[in-house]
């Protein structure tokens, strides 16, 4: 994608964050440097032809560098991604003050961000963004949380997690599940301290139960692994609800 955006217009300059494939940095002649976000577009690639692929990879390129110098958002878009530390520390070394997106910490390395989510990309929206819109950032932050929990499933039945491991794949935002700490306070009481969940992609979760050992250790290792074929992995590790947030199993 970065040489498709290259070879689309002269000037273009594209830089690839080492840490996230998925994430670019576009500069045009006479333009403040654009964030671009693939998330969207590896979905859509994921379920189409390698010919739609490329033609939907095509007029992404040609949208993305017409967009006006200021993009336009609406409040309908909005929703919360979760990334992990090296993306959010990546983030405040490329974007500070006003550009920096409205986040919070739902565990010691996940975060849950505010982002537009558009028919073409996921921007994530500073608190001079979401001005634009009408709202501050606990305002922006509120409807983001509130719309992302309208098109995700329920957390799993104690009963389910009991008879089987439950698995949230190809669904949109289902990392965004691991934002209901409440819900999962609640869960992780009646389960008992075996509860676990990974979160190796957007649009893949995994719960279950399983006690700390040598079977587990060998579990995390694979974790591990399957982050690495990932085309962005949201976190390598395996986590354990614990004292109101989500800690890394160790």
């Amino acid at each position: 994608m970065a040489q498709r955006f290259r070879d689309a217009k002269p000037g273009v300059s594209v830089t690839i964050d080492p840490r996230d494939a998925l994430t670019l940095r576009v500069t045009m002649p006479g333009r403040e440097p654009m964030t671009v976000m693939l998330d969207h577009l590896r979905h859509v690639c994921s379920h189409s032809t390698p010919a739609d692929c490329a033609s939907t990879k095509t007029e992404f390129v040609e949208n993305t560098l017409a967009l006006p110098p200021k993009p336009q958002f609406n409040r309908s878009q909005l929703r919360v991604v979760i990334r992990g530390k090296d993306y959010v520390d990546y983030v405040k070394s490329t974007m500070a003050g006003e550009r920096l997106p409205v986040m919070h910490p739902v565990g010691e390395d996940l975060f849950a961000i505010v982002a537009a989510d558009t028919a073409k990309t996921t921007v994530l929206m500073s608190p001079a963004r979401l001005r634009d819109l009408g709202l501050n950032p606990a305002e922006g932050w509120t409807l983001a949380l509130r719309q992302t929990r309208a098109t995700l499933p329920k957390l799993p039945t104690v009963a389910a997690l009991r008879n089987a491991p439950i698995v949230f794949e190809h669904w949109p935002l289902a990392a965004a599940l691991l934002i209901d700490l409440p819900g999962w306070a609640r869960l992780s009481a009646a389960i008992g301290p075996d509860l676990f969940v990974t979160v190796v992609a957007d649009d893949y979760v995994f719960v279950a139960t399983k006690p700390d050992g040598v079977d587990f250790d060998g579990f995390k290792a694979a974790v591990v692994e399957d982050c690495e074929q990932q085309s962005r992995c949201v976190s390598p590790n395996v986590y354990r609800f614990r004292d109101g947030m989500w800690r890394i199993a160790r």
